[in-house]
């Protein structure tokens, strides 16, 4: 499905990202970890074509991303921000329903399918019973599930959530982990860059280290040793 090749990147004479290579197939829930500054929000912009990369390509079935337009490339993929907000202080369902805009007609009409998809984003995410309320007079927690079922409602083939469970507690992070690794195993795929390295553990297929802007170790979760976690973050 995705194909990273000798990706960098480039910010005038520094070297932030370097050389960064790996394949994932459909149904892989990918953690990126690494200290803070290795370069994980870089890796998930450069990936979905927000950043352009100095050297190396990003290949989405086999086609360079940049060979895509905007709307065929925010059907394919959706990267969510590690602090999502929202301008307005729209209703929950309303937010989630947005994110299906990249499938919306040239007259900008929500349909019965759209609608639908949004209803389906929101019950996977435990979000219906306070679909009617607005944004402001949720919990942080509530708000994170909130923007992922808008990432979900578009139904992309790739999700890149980034740092997804910050300032959440440790029912809510798990319930988000849970959530990706169900978008993961029903064919779609996940690469989700977080400090959580205990849920890497327990959710994820692969992880992918960063450290100082190189990739420490590509590898199953089976296969990462206490000894590398502890190099990339110099523990």
């Amino acid at each position: 499905m995705l194909e990273v090749k000798n990706l960098s990147f480039k910010l005038g004479q520094h070297t932030l990202l370097s050389d960064i290579s790996f394949n994932i197939k459909a149904g892989s829930f990918v953690c990126v970890a690494g200290a803070n500054g290795s370069g994980k929000t870089l890796l998930l912009k450069l990936i979905c074509g927000i950043l352009k990369p100095s050297g190396g390509e990003v290949l989405i079935n086999g086609k360079n991303i940049a060979a895509y337009n905007t709307k065929e490339r925010s059907a394919l993929m959706r990267y969510q921000p590690a602090a999502p907000s929202i301008g307005f202080d729209y209703k929950v369902e309303d937010i989630v329903l947005m994110g299906t805009n990249p499938a919306l007609d040239w007259w900008g009409e929500y349909t019965q399918k759209n609608k639908q998809a949004a209803v389906d984003a929101m019950r996977k995410t435990n979000c219906l019973t306070f679909a009617k309320r607005n944004i402001s007079t949720l919990s942080t927690g509530e708000m994170q599930r909130v923007f992922i079922a808008q990432t979900l409602s578009s139904k992309p083939l790739l999700v890149l959530p980034d740092e997804p469970t910050s300032h959440l507690d440790l029912k809510q992070k798990e319930e988000i982990f849970k959530i990706f690794a169900q978008v993961a195993s029903s064919g779609g795929a996940v690469i989700c860059a977080t400090h959580d390295i205990y849920l890497v553990r327990k959710y994820a297929t692969h992880a992918l280290l960063l450290k100082g802007g190189s990739l420490g170790l590509f590898a199953e979760t089976k296969d990462i040793s206490k000894e590398k976690i502890e190099e990339v973050y110099d523990l």
